[in-house]
């Protein structure tokens, strides 16, 4: 998935980000396993995110609105997981977490994307 930018934000990490759309196999290539993810939920968010990742690219291919996907990313770390932008420039930011308790950091990605924006 390409990095969403513009020319307004210099600070902007342009590396792309690659998604597994089969999050077995994903699972299955890095050996997690139920009692690896017990032992170490840290383990679940990338699983999930590419889950989130490969459903969301499943609903874009009958959408009439036909989204590009990307991710965010600046040099302070800041970050958001899918970025869905329209052809009319409209964009979606979506931030997956793996977390049972949302805290106001888990919003600084989606500020910053916010005001790239304007």
């Amino acid at each position: 998935m390409r990095p969403w930018h513009t020319n307004a934000i210099k600070r902007i990490v342009k590396t792309p980000k690659l998604h597994f759309l089969d999050s077995g196999l994903l699972a299955t290539s890095r050996g997690v396993t139920f009692e690896r993810i017990r032992r170490d939920r840290s383990i679940l968010g990338a699983l999930l995110e590419s889950f989130v990742f490969g459903e969301i690219m499943k609903l874009v291919t009958w959408s009439d609105l036909r989204p590009t996907p990307y991710h965010f990313r600046d040099q302070d770390r800041n970050k958001v997981d899918i970025v869905l932008e329209r052809d009319d420039g409209t964009i979606v930011g979506i931030e997956v977490k793996a977390s049972i308790t949302v805290r106001a950091t888990d919003f600084a990605g989606l500020r910053k994307l916010a005001g790239a924006c304007g």
